[in-house]
């Protein structure tokens, strides 16, 4: 559920998916915005997945706050963004990158978003961040950042977000332990991106 339901028309695969849930008694929470700004959350997972440090928010959720959209930091010492974009494949278990810009270039100074941050390009140049990691780059933005001189990886809505969940799971197990309560905690759904690379092979695909 990302925008309201005003509508419970069962021809829509939302609607369809809570009267199921409604139907079996499960309770549904959906975590957006919230688990993107929150600390730590999906940014700051990824963040620390590059190994920056000095790290803050990209647009905080009030002036001097450690939460907030996206993440900026710096590496330890310059690294070729060919480098950088290596590792985020590794990490995220992806087989490629969008990209813009030049990967030959040192960058010392990085900016994430998990899934879709595109209208975050303003502070991340602000921010003077030399490449930025997110997903569902416009083609606007990836005009904009390669003007700005800003390496621009896309990883994927699904990879880019995909991170938290352990964490997610971690924290929901040790707070009913907390609490006393005797709850059973499962990762569930995950299957993969809806999206999924199609890399042309003499045998077919892959």
């Amino acid at each position: 559920i990302f925008h309201p339901i005003r509508s419970m028309d069962l021809t829509g695969h939302v609607p369809r998916l809570v009267a199921r849930c409604i139907r079996h008694g499960i309770t549904l929470y959906a975590a957006h915005t919230n688990l993107d700004s929150s600390e730590p959350g999906v940014s700051s997972l990824l963040a620390d997945l590059l190994g920056l440090q000095g790290v803050r928010p990209l647009l905080p959720s009030a002036p001097g706050a450690a939460t907030g959209l996206g993440r900026v930091g710096k590496l330890p010492q310059p690294t070729p963004a060919a480098a950088l974009a290596e590792r985020v494949c590794t990490a995220l278990g992806i087989p490629g990158l969008g990209v813009v810009g030049d990967l030959e270039r040192e960058v010392e100074r990085v900016a994430v978003c998990g899934g879709s941050g595109s209208d975050l390009l303003p502070q991340v140049a602000a921010a003077g961040a030399q490449l930025y990691l997110t997903a569902e780059v416009k083609h606007s933005t990836a005009l904009e950042a390669e003007a700005l001189g800003i390496v621009l990886l896309d990883g994927g809505h699904y990879a880019t977000e995909a991170v938290v969940v352990g964490l997610l799971v971690d924290h929901l197990r040790e707070r009913a332990r907390q609490e006393g309560w005797e709850l059973e905690v499962d990762a569930f759904g995950q299957q993969g991106p809806p999206l999924r690379y199609w890399i042309p092979t003499p045998q077919g695909h892959r």
